[in-house]
């Protein structure tokens, strides 16, 4: 199953802002012309809106993949304890209606949170001629061009007991791709590799390539719990 796109949830929650903000409208009248007949309403502001999973982790995939494939230098250990989710940065934020800052609940960013990337203890520099090859691969996996995939998986410097090239593009694709129940035939990823190496045990590969794969297996993990 897949979730609401980024895009999606931008609808969702800018509904929900909508009706935040008609509540606020309603709550404002209130508090200014009916304070003494009726009790003062609170204001609600825009923490109680939900937060966009999938913008998250579409922000985490663009930065991660930036490291690798742009940057060279990546951070081979991104697990859910090392991303941080900050409030939005408001020092720079000039609302000059104090009716729009009442509606819209405080600040009037157009983002409330930032991400903050801790526990760079693991970084790992891969060449120029890896980054291009892992290009190639990931152009390859989208095309699925299944020959394309085995040649660069070669060239990566994966080998194998029986170099079977059905259990070397379903490696790939579980390694730096996606997985899905239709994928692992319905198994956990953890049970998914080890009936792949119980069918044709890995005998080698690169150790950048094995920490991209470590990357995008914890970026799906958390993608998948979100």
């Amino acid at each position: 199953l897949m979730g609401p796109s980024a895009q999606e949830m931008d609808h969702y929650i800018a509904l929900l802002d909508g009706q935040r903000r008609l509540k606020n409208l309603k709550a404002m009248l209130n508090n200014l012309f009916s304070w003494r007949r009726r009790p003062r309403e609170e204001y609600e502001g825009k923490h109680t809106l939900p937060l966009n999973h999938a913008r998250l982790i579409d922000e985490l995939l663009y930065i991660h993949g930036h490291q690798v494939l742009v940057d060279g230098y990546f951070n081979g250990d991104p697990h859910p304890g090392n991303i941080l989710l900050l409030n939005g940065d408001e020092k720079n934020t000039k609302i000059s209606s104090w009716l729009f800052n009442l509606l819209s609940g405080g600040s009037g960013s157009s983002s409330p949170y930032r991400l903050g990337l801790i526990d760079y203890g693991q970084v790992k520099k891969i060449t120029k001629s890896d980054r291009i090859t892992m290009c190639k691969l990931v152009i390859a996996m989208a095309e699925e061009n299944h020959d394309e995939v085995v040649r660069l998986m070669k060239e990566t410097g994966y080998s194998s007991k029986n170099m079977d090239p059905d259990i070397m593009y379903k490696y790939c694709q579980v390694s730096f791709d996606e997985d899905n129940m239709k994928i692992t035939n319905g198994m956990h990823i953890q049970e998914f590799m080890e009936y792949l190496d119980g069918a044709d045990p890995v005998e080698s590969l690169a150790r950048d390539y094995i920490m991209i794969s470590r990357v995008t297996v914890l970026l799906r993990g958390l993608a998948h719990a979100l």
